[in-house]
């Protein structure tokens, strides 16, 4: 026999260390947190059933919202009514669709002075109501032109009228722009082995990505029966995706401070953002990976890296606790020691013997 009873869903969440009243797992199953009874004359669940009243207790004590645990769970990819994420998917492509063709019928406009007030607009927007609030310090820090000329390339590759310009400086001008405005200045481009993470060619890739897209129809079709899995790969893409940066972030915000290598927009896109924002972004992703699929990582890929992230994470933090409860390594695990041996292979290696000795030291 198949599937889990109350009673065996008990004794595994107890196993797990939680306590779950059955009363607490019927309401979530009612309001379609958890998955129905299998059909039948017993009433037993699906045996992901216990993962999934895990996650949930765990995004409660995160926020006590069934719109918000619902939400959650979808993106980690459990099964929830539908009440919980369809809607979101509805209102952004509704709303997508038409921010985008109002702005591209203003971008192809030949009164210079509508364009010039539909800029200054954009630029006010960003800088008062609609910038993330991570990003409002960015914006309030940006010179007025460069912060003109960045949220206009934006909305005009949102428009479909994104173009390289035929100058390198030029082009190279406006991509840092937008790198600025998502947090991955040059000033939080930190250097391991004395390569620093530049995020221009990708940003460069996803502007031109969004540019060839605009004339791409969301409907409603696309989020049910078998397009669904279209839309469940574009959230998986965003999910893995952000996680990657935000482990990274973490991983090395202790060392190089909370702008570490510009990923921290990452954590707040993942965990922090709005519903509506992260719907969006699944759309973005949605219609970008239709029509350009193969500029990108495969997603098997990001899953990878994610991985990849998660173990370096947990390694960092070791290394930090190391050096934070035990004196000897106090100095050599420091964030100032490891920046500097992170700049190159023959830093790493001194630091490494270092480190050696000391232990050797300990052991004898």
């Amino acid at each position: 026999m198949t599937g889990l009873n109350s009673e065996e869903i008990e004794a595994a969440l107890t196993h797990r260390g939680l306590s779950i009243p059955q009363s607490t797992l019927r309401s979530w199953r009612e309001s379609g947190l958890l998955p129905p009874a299998k059909r039948g004359g017993l009433a037993r669940y699906p045996e992901h059933t216990v993962e999934q009243a895990i996650a949930a207790d765990r995004l409660f004590n995160r926020k006590n919202q069934n719109e918000f645990v619902g939400w959650n769970l979808w993106l980690e990819g459990f099964e929830v009514s539908e009440n919980f994420w369809r809607p979101h998917f509805e209102n952004s492509a509704r709303s997508s669709f038409r921010t985008v063709r109002k702005v591209a019928s203003l971008l192809t406009s030949a009164d210079d002075n509508k364009i010039d007030e539909f800029e200054n607009g954009l630029v006010d927007a960003a800088a008062q109501s609609i910038a993330p609030k991570p990003l409002k310090a960015i914006v309030r820090r940006m010179d007025a032109d460069a912060l003109s000329g960045t949220v206009s390339l934006v909305a005009s590759a949102f428009a479909g009228n994104y173009q390289d310009d035929d100058d390198a400086d030029t082009e190279k001008s406006r991509i840092d722009g937008v790198a600025t405005l998502s947090g991955m200045s040059r000033k939080n481009r930190h250097t391991i082995h004395g390569e620093s993470i530049k995020f221009r060619a990708t940003l460069q890739l996803l502007l031109r990505s969004l540019a060839a897209t605009p004339e791409t129809y969301l409907d409603a079709s696309l989020f049910g029966g078998n397009r669904l899995a279209e839309l469940h790969v574009a959230r998986d893409y965003f999910r893995h995706g952000f996680e990657a940066g935000a482990n990274l972030h973490e991983a090395m915000r202790w060392i190089y401070g909370n702008n570490a290598f510009g990923l921290k927009l990452a954590h707040w896109f993942r965990f922090d953002a709005p519903i509506a924002v992260q719907a969006s972004l699944i759309c973005l992703a949605l219609v970008v990976l239709r029509e350009e699929s193969d500029a990108f990582h495969t997603l098997n890929e990001i899953r990878e890296l994610k991985t990849a992230s998660e173990e370096f994470k947990a390694q960092s933090l070791i290394v930090q606790q190391l050096g934070t409860t035990h004196a000897e390594y106090a100095e050599l695990l420091s964030p100032k020691s490891l920046k500097a041996a992170l700049r190159s292979e023959e830093n790493i290696n001194e630091l490494s013997q270092k480190i050696r000795h000391v232990r050797d030291s300990l052991l004898v």
